[in-house]
């Protein structure tokens, strides 16, 4: 639990030098918007190909346990799509549940935790975020670009998946993977630069978004089902294959990766897609809180 904290506190920090931003009127809600833009169009695909620049390719192919995450979470994606029909006039709210039940805080807080516990286990935490990056930014960016409303021209649909910098730039890492390239320092300096940059300018922007004036009481509900959702049902759910599928160690890390808070990404994402932020940022803060009980829960639990 110590490690876990010990990796929250500075994230939280951040949060609330954004809220002090705020309250002192040194930001406003202009810096929400142009911090997640770039997060969305510049340091999140840096994020992308760093992830794919960082796995090797000799520790990772695990292909029982990569099988097992991919269907698990097609699994939760397609059940938060059923579940969610019944949402269509509130599309922003069914796509929040959809993204946030399968992507979790699965690099910033999953890769140091994961690695203090499980000593070499590098190689499995870095396929578990290029898993997760792909799904998100293939079939998560497809299902939002579709929820926008462009129905009646597919074209657009498909040309706006296709020139998405984030879904670009997973093409770009699984290059990297597949061939081995290894890119000259004066190009992978500047994207670890840009990596390392992601989280603090998001939790930036989310504590300016926080501290304002809007009505908790009618998204409770939702911020309390988005944390039970990550922090115990999708973890829940590998656990149960874990236990019925024997599917080995690395599993692992796919079943803490799976309990991991809900992630930044979605709020980020928020600027572009219809995705409800009123929901996401409290159940960022609400999940991360709560997560160091949850994780040395599970951690218990696999060991």
């Amino acid at each position: 639990m110590a490690v876990v904290l010990t990796a929250l506190l500075p994230l939280l920090l951040i949060v609330l030098l954004g809220v002090l931003f705020r309250a002192f009127r040194i930001a406003d809600s202009m810096w929400v918007t142009i911090l997640n833009r770039f997060g969305l169009y510049v340091a999140f695909p840096a994020v992308i190909v760093h992830s794919f620049i960082k796995a090797d390719k000799s520790q990772i192919l695990d292909l029982p346990v990569i099988g097992l995450n991919i269907v698990l979470l097609l699994l939760v994606f397609f059940t938060a799509f059923l579940l969610t029909r019944g949402l269509r006039d509130r599309k922003q709210l069914a796509n929040t549940y959809i993204i946030g039940a399968f992507f979790g805080n699965i690099g910033y807080l999953g890769y140091p935790y994961i690695s203090a516990m499980i000593p070499g286990s590098e190689g499995m935490i870095s396929m578990h975020i290029s898993m997760y990056n792909i799904l998100l930014f293939t079939l998560g960016i497809a299902h939002l670009e579709h929820s926008k409303g462009h129905l009646t021209c597919k074209k657009t649909i498909v040309n706006k998946i296709i020139s998405n910098p984030l879904l670009i730039s997973v093409a770009v890492g699984l290059l990297i993977l597949i061939t081995g390239v290894q890119l000259p320092e004066f190009i992978s300096k500047p994207i670890d630069l840009l990596y390392r940059s992601a989280t603090p300018v998001v939790l930036f922007a989310l504590g300016v978004f926080l501290y304002r004036k809007y009505s908790w009481r009618a998204w409770i509900p939702h911020i309390l089902g988005m944390t039970v959702i990550r922090l115990v049902l999708v973890p829940g759910l590998f656990l149960l294959a874990m236990v019925l599928l024997s599917p080995g160690v690395n599993f692992r890390v796919s079943v803490l990766e799976a309990g991991m808070p809900l992630a930044l990404t979605p709020f980020a994402l928020a600027e572009e897609y219809p995705l409800e932020r009123e929901v996401i940022a409290p159940a960022v803060l609400l999940s991360t809180l709560l997560s160091p009980l949850s994780l040395a829960a599970l951690l218990r639990i696999v060991s």
